[in-house]
């Protein structure tokens, strides 16, 4: 298994100063949140994905080829965060993987999964949404919370 991430700004979980400031942007008394982020970063300093110092856009470009991988489920991944992409570098990265979904295979498929506000509803509550190639077909895993709490299954 191989991964790696993007961020513009990317945080080293590892360092005590940076798991206390991300802890300070919880509300003390949501000891549940909390508790789900000791536990995000325990997992994430324990093993840590290699992070690149990137635009969304231009790294995924750069690092997801347009060539599948025979045996390779492929998934592009991201919470919270392509909202605040500007529209063009979220029609780069739509166009992208329609470009490399387009040559995925049964042997070799691609996956988008993401977690943003729903489009369309009404709260803009986190939809769990999921695309694979070959055929692009979506499908809405969940609806939750935010931070996670209150997940409602639909699929």
């Amino acid at each position: 298994m191989r991964r790696a991430a993007v961020d513009r700004n990317p945080l080293d979980v590892r360092d005590p100063a940076t798991r206390e400031r991300l802890s300070a942007y919880v509300w003390a008394d949501q000891r549940e949140r909390l508790a789900r982020l000791e536990a995000a970063l325990e997992l994430a300093a324990a093993d840590p994905a290699p992070i690149t110092q990137a635009d969304a856009a231009d790294w995924l470009e750069a690092t997801l080829a347009v060539e599948p991988e025979p045996g390779v489920c492929r998934v592009v991944m991201h919470t919270i965060a392509y909202q605040y992409f500007p529209p063009e570098a979220q029609a780069r990265i739509r166009e992208h993987l329609a470009k490399v979904g387009a040559r995925a295979t049964q042997d070799a498929p691609l996956a988008w999964l993401s977690f943003e506000a729903a489009s369309g509803s009404v709260d803009r509550r986190p939809a769990l949404d999921l695309t694979v190639w070959p055929g692009g077909q979506t499908l809405r895993l969940a609806i939750s919370q935010p931070h996670g709490a209150d997940i409602a299954w639909v699929a």
